[in-house]
């Protein structure tokens, strides 16, 4: 590729430019291509991009017209969003209220309450003073009469050997997951709020209680979401004792799965959703998951919506080819959502989808020689596994986008961000099944405390371990 092959980025000097050999230039348009990086044309999450940074095609003429002149909060009309009250019959205390005096002035001391209207119901809800319950178990030690031994008192079935009982070990493990609060952070709260005192050693073991408690119920989940029939696959970085890492996660419809592995590598890819998957797996463009069948993968059309906004802000020839892309892939999107609402039946969009994907294919055949090489890499690939953008067609619980997945790890994202990730193996341990535990269970309409206490006393007392999902997924 010659120097007039190359489209000088326009953040890049014009004399800069005219003095770079074919080498310097190659430099300049790729560093280009990287400062110009974010979340619409590529899979950096939004959080990353700066204050400058756009939606595509937007300028700041543009932007500043549709900025809303509204003030925040609730519009004049909105419906109102009110705290139901309780029945009356439910509440802790009933207290009956008279007016003292009329604005006539007259005492109202004497006159009798009437049935109707009835009384206006205000209610107060609030936290009773919250006080650790600390039980002693006296040991008693006797003397056997025959032998002589000094023989001491076991604890009852279900008392812990340690010193804190299911409800401190619930509370630390759903404070460390579900509010991803440190060690010390929750000594901090456990003292200033329930004047528990306990130490960031002890944090760790009752962690690990509750990491036991639950660990039969991920291996529940692992084996729920490879016998699904969809999932949506992603992964994100992680930390483990200062190494690089990653989060996996594997979302089905009743049951999400994840995974923290020092790999991203298609074997841990196999791992997560299983070696034999005979479902639909949908996920971006990651290599990792090339070895599954074409007809059984759906591509992300959001993540290749970003590809071809990347191939627009190349410039070029890249350009053409990238606005090609990207209007039929937002009009498949629209016709998507058309179908989903009811306004046209499936024949119908699988109709039009057919002229979209026409319309695609002849795209990306032209983007094999449009002289710029990450777009044509991006196309040979698309070419290769054209397949697996359009398995949704044929399955039409399947959606043509990943954001399951992405909306799966955000919790994850932002613990790594707060903690930098895990110290220890043990520690990842804990952290994807919590995670998995948790989004489990508001997949299924289920009280994240109460199935974590419930798993805890059953570990404490050895029983059989809570069930997570009652129905296949």
């Amino acid at each position: 590729m010659g120097k007039e092959s190359l489209q000088r980025p326009s953040i890049v000097p014009e004399a800069a430019w005219a003095d770079a050999g074919d080498a310097a230039r190659r430099c300049l348009v790729d560093l280009a291509g990287r400062l110009g990086m974010n979340s619409s044309n590529s899979s950096l999450p939004p959080s990353s991009d700066g204050p400058a940074d756009q939606s595509p095609g937007t300028t700041d003429e543009s932007s500043s017209k549709n900025e809303s002149k509204k003030k925040s909060g609730g519009q004049p009309g909105h419906r109102r969003n009110e705290r139901p009250l309780i029945p009356t019959d439910d509440c802790d205390d009933v207290k009956s209220v008279r007016p003292d005096v009329c604005e006539c002035g007259r005492c109202l001391d004497d006159v009798q309450v009437q049935p109707e209207p009835p009384p206006h119901r205000h209610q107060v809800v609030d936290l009773p003073e919250i006080k650790p319950i600390v039980t002693e178990y006296q040991r008693q030690r006797l003397q056997c009469p025959d032998c002589g031994r000094i023989v001491l008192a076991k604890l009852p079935a279900g008392v812990p050997p340690g010193g804190f009982g299911p409800g401190v070990i619930t509370a630390v493990t759903m404070l460390g997951g579900m509010c991803r609060l440190s060690q010390r952070l929750t000594v901090e709260l456990l003292k200033n709020l329930l004047g528990l005192s306990i130490s960031t050693g002890m944090i760790s073991k009752l962690q690990a209680i509750g990491l036991q408690a639950l660990e039969p119920v991920h291996q529940d989940i692992a084996v729920a979401v490879r016998t699904s029939d969809q999932i949506h696959a992603d992964e994100t970085g992680w930390r483990e004792a200062g190494a690089k890492a990653w989060l996996w996660t594997a979302v089905a419809p009743l049951v999400t799965l994840f995974l923290i592995r020092k790999s991203r590598s298609g074997e841990v890819a196999r791992e997560l959703i299983g070696e034999n998957f005979q479902g639909v797996v949908i996920t971006d463009r990651y290599t990792s998951y090339h070895w599954i069948k074409e007809t059984l993968r759906q591509f992300c059309w959001a993540h290749l919506l970003r590809d071809f906004q990347a191939m627009i802000d190349a410039g070029g020839g890249a350009a053409e080819i990238g606005t090609i892309l990207i209007t039929q892939g937002r009009s498949l999107i629209h016709e998507w959502k058309k179908w989903k609402a009811g306004k046209i039946t499936h024949a119908t969009f699988r109709r039009h989808a057919a002229r979209i994907r026409r319309e695609i294919n002849s795209g990306v055949i032209d983007g094999l020689s449009c002289g710029h090489s990450k777009t044509e890499g991006v196309c040979t690939e698309l070419l290769k596994h054209f397949e697996s953008l359009w398995t949704f067609l044929k399955h039409e619980l399947v959606e043509p986008t990943n954001n399951r997945a992405e909306r799966s790890v955000r919790h994850g994202v932002i613990w790594r961000k707060v903690s930098h990730g895990t110290a220890s193996a043990k520690g990842s341990r804990y952290v994807e099944t919590i995670l998995s535990v948790l989004a489990t269970c508001k997949q299924n309409a289920i009280n994240p405390f109460e199935f974590v206490a419930q798993a805890v006393k059953a570990k404490l007392q050895n029983q059989t371990h809570p069930q997570i999902i009652t129905t296949n997924p």
